[in-house]
């Protein structure tokens, strides 16, 4: 692009700002939107992989165990026997202070001094490694953390730790720089006083090794049953692949914002081309090339994505802020403890926002672009030229959209959730292609409509809008996507609601329910006292118990959670089958195990299928007797009876217990008695069938609060869509609106003839948003739930979603009309007719 165009076109873009910032802020939400996701989701990635590689250091290995831990003679034995002196044993286990919960890592200081880790080689901890082994309690921990638990040096504070409180004593400063973002939330002591503090004596959680290739293939070979060596790697490798399915969900409907914004950029781009076809055909009748025209369009282009994606990746990094807490607490929720206290700014992740913001600009410019540069110089003026060319358009349109609706069923066909998320985008793309030609056909009979009940003056707000569709379908197409996914999104979250609100029903068949408070581990659940479980089962009126524990075993898919279930008077209610015919409950109480739907499809796993675990003693053999509906994790469970655990783990823990009672006890009372046998030891929940039920929906409802700001911000970005095309429409039909003042008409009137077009304009998008979003319905409902978590869900269509899809559609329209309407009736109509 020459100078003298380059010059034109900042010109033109310099006298036309409202329009210019209306196009920025459109694509800036839609990078912002973006971009915070993906800062988010990396940043939780990052935390997960730190929290396993950031206290590593040289380490290259770590050894696992069973459930309940290592015996730390093992430890002894790789020292001692095998000659292994990079090797240091971990303790590892969750406390709590206020609503916090923090990491604790018990380990041997004497052996961290070889590895170096934790500032131990290097002198990084202040105090030294004798405060940690002689003073009871004592903790290491960062400045970061010392002021997220509000404790300073040398203070003692109090913890709680699977319910029991206990005294700890900030007594050094972890300085390890080699930790890093590792170190925060983190406290580290002495793995003997953690093994009080946590009531594992004798037991390790992990022991890490540095193994050259010789030792690692011995190593293998002598091994105790029921141990694994894994890479450290690894071990973040599962934590990633665990929450892919949920932070892949979050980039797909992030990616919706910054479509709707590509509509924006199109639909300012596109009237800038029809505002200057008088300017255009001069140029192109001066000598202007196509090619010049064309590089002048798209370089406008390019400047109005730049800024808007430049504010785009600062308001995502802001945004990121918020939404990072959302993620890491939805992580908390459904899949494990994790603790994300700060971004991680990737530069790829701020590339891939850059890269998306102009790429989407120059997708969105290309045809108007083509449109300047093709246009004949003595037909440029004509303006009916432009709006007869754009309904030529509208049947190849129309055939794009049907092919990307067939293209987006075809990748319906292979299996995988990835194919299913390009499927729902192409699908409503296909959507915003139809857009054009379906709102012609509302339009043409609205207007009859009009004309015949309200006479002429009614119907020029139908054909206000018909007779621009170039310059409104964008916008009826930005709006109907954004209301079709609150409208998809909306039955997909009622529908997962209602589901699990009847899975809750049945599932929770005791009548109380016991546990520790707070969450505290994560391969395994933590432990009642045994003497209340004793106590609660001979308390009057308790007819029966129900014991569940919760742990973290090896299979041939990796780690699995495991569901050991001592069975009550009425848990055989609490687990339907996918399949209920058959004998699979009674095969289950004989040894055989039962795995959740999300687990079975997850795996490849069903009815009648063979599961190796890797017991205490080696790997055995399990039979699979049936698949059941379950909807507490993604992941999925194996159900074992506790009898047959026992049978193949020595580990007796208790972590809940199900209440039931006799007929004609009363409940409140029970409750009251169990509080009563905990006594000051332990702080336990103690909850009804019904008050479960509740938290249980509570923290449903919290894991979506993410899905609702992003069907937000999509909306927020259609506004500025239709608030656009309307300013655009305002200053494009001046004239024709001088005339009507001219003629009689007042300023009154024409707010009432813009705000009908705009009511209109909303109404259209609403119609067309119910189709569209009730297939994004069933594709994330039957589809993308199903690939992504393995559950099935049943349909709930929320009541007056219809109506209330209508009603968004409208209000948002009528609001983005406000200013263009306010604007429209000040402008004197002889100044709007004044030639040229």
């Amino acid at each position: 692009m020459n100078r003298a165009l380059a010059r034109l076109s900042r010109r033109y873009l310099a006298a036309h700002p409202l329009q210019l910032a209306l196009a920025v802020i459109g694509i800036g939400l839609g990078v912002a939107v973006a971009v915070a996701i993906a800062v988010a989701s990396e940043s939780a990635r990052t935390a997960m992989r730190l929290s396993v590689e950031g206290i590593a250091g040289p380490v290259t290995h770590r050894l696992w165990g069973p459930p309940q831990g290592i015996d730390e003679s093992l430890y002894v034995e790789l020292r001692t026997r095998h000659g292994l002196s990079l090797a240091a044993p971990v303790l590892e286990g969750f406390l709590r202070r206020g609503e916090r919960t923090v990491r604790v890592l018990g380990v041997d200081p004497l052996a961290e001094l070889e590895i170096g880790r934790f500032g131990f080689a290097v002198g990084e901890l202040d105090g030294g490694t004798s405060e940690l082994m002689t003073t009871p309690g004592a903790v290491a921990l960062t400045d970061a953390t010392a002021r997220a638990l509000e404790v300073e040096l040398g203070q003692r504070f109090a913890v709680e730790v699977a319910g029991r409180s206990r005294l700890l004593t900030a007594r050094a400063l972890l300085g390890g720089s080699a930790l890093g973002a590792a170190a925060e939330d983190l406290l580290v002591m002495d793995i003997g006083a953690a093994q009080e503090l946590f009531d594992q004596r004798g037991r390790l959680s992990w022991i890490d090794l540095t193994l050259e290739p010789a030792e690692l293939e011995s190593l293998g070979r002598l091994l105790p049953a029921g141990h694994k060596l894994e890479a450290v790697g690894a071990r973040s490798e599962t934590l990633e692949s665990i929450t892919r399915g949920f932070t892949l969900n979050l980039r797909a409907l992030s990616l919706l914002a910054l479509a709707v914004g590509a509509l924006l950029i199109y639909n300012t781009l596109s009237f800038s081309v029809v505002q200057r076809r008088g300017q255009l055909g001069a140029l192109r009748a001066l000598g202007a090339t196509r090619g010049q025209v064309f590089a002048m369009v798209m370089g406008e282009s390019l400047g109005v994505a730049a800024i808007g994606t430049a504010l785009g990746i600062g308001a995502g990094i802001l945004l990121a802020q918020g939404l990072v807490h959302l993620v890491a607490r939805t992580i908390n929720d459904l899949y494990f403890v994790l603790s994300v206290t700060r971004l991680d700014l990737d530069p790829a992740v701020l590339a891939q926002g850059v890269a998306l913001g102009l790429g989407v600009a120059v997708i969105a410019a290309m045809v108007p672009a083509l449109e300047a540069a093709n246009t004949r110089p003595q037909l440029a003026l004509a303006r009916s030229v432009i709006e007869q060319r754009s309904r030529r358009l509208l049947a190849w349109s129309s055939m794009l959209g049907l092919g990307l609706l067939a293209g987006g069923a075809l990748l319906l066909l292979p299996e995988g959730f990835v194919w299913a998320l390009a499927a729902v985008l192409l699908m409503m793309l296909g959507c915003a292609f139809l857009t054009p030609l379906a709102a012609a056909g509302i339009l043409v009979p609205v207007e009859r409509l009009l004309r015949r009940r309200f006479g002429l003056g009614a119907s020029l707000a139908a054909r206000g809008v018909s007779a621009a569709l170039s310059r409104t379908s964008p916008a009826i197409a930005a709006l109907s996507i954004a209301i079709a996914a609150a409208v998809g999104m909306g039955v997909m979250v009622e529908s997962f609601r209602a589901t699990v609100a009847d899975w809750l029903d049945y599932h929770l068949q005791a009548d109380a329910y016991v546990s520790v408070a707070g969450r505290y581990g994560t391969r395994q659940s933590a432990p009642l006292d045994p003497g209340l479980v004793a106590r609660v089962a001979a308390m009057p009126g308790v007819q029966g118990l129900a014991t569940w524990r919760g742990v973290e075993v090896d299979s041939q898919f990796g780690p699995s959670r495991l569901s050991v279930l001592g069975p009550g008077p009425r848990s055989r209610a609490g687990y339907r089958l996918l399949d209920p015919g058959g004998e699979a409950w009674e095969r289950f109480l004989n040894g055989a195990v039962l795995v959740s739907e999300s687990y079975g499809r997850r795996h490849g796993v069903g009815a009648g299928s063979d599961l190796v675990l890797v017991t205490a003693s080696g790997p055995r053999t399990f039979a699979v007797a049936g698949v059941y509906f379950d909807y507490g994790s993604d992941r999925g469970y194996i159900l074992m009876e506790r009898g047959q655990y026992l049978r193949h783990w020595p580990d007796s823990v208790i972590s809940a217990l199900g209440i039931y009672l006799e007929a004609g006890a009363e409940l409140g009372p029970l409750l009251d008695r169990v509080h009563a046998g905990a006594g000051e030891d332990q702080r336990i929940v103690v909850r009804s069938n019904r008050d479960l039920r509740e938290a249980s929906l509570r923290i449903f409802d919290r894991t979506f609060t993410i899905t609702r700001v992003l069907q937000l911000l999509a909306v927020a970005v259609a506004f500025v869509a239709v608030a656009s095309a309307l300013l655009a429409i305002q200053l494009e039909r001046a004239r024709e609106f001088a005339i009507l003042r001219a003629t009689g008409q007042t300023p009154a009137g024409l707010w009432a003839l813009v705000l009908a077009q705009t009511g209109l304009m909303g109404l259209v998008a609403g119609l067309l948003a119910l189709p569209s979003g009730g297939l994004l319905a069933v594709l994330l409902t039957d589809v993308v739930s199903v690939r992504s978590f393995g559950w099935t869900l049943h349909w709930q269509v929320p009541a007056g979603s219809v109506l209330g899809a209508l009603g968004l559609a409208v209000g948002a329209a009528l609001l983005a009309a406000v200013l263009p309407a306010r604007r429209l009736a000040r402008v004197p109509p002889a100044l709007a007719l004044r030639a040229e």
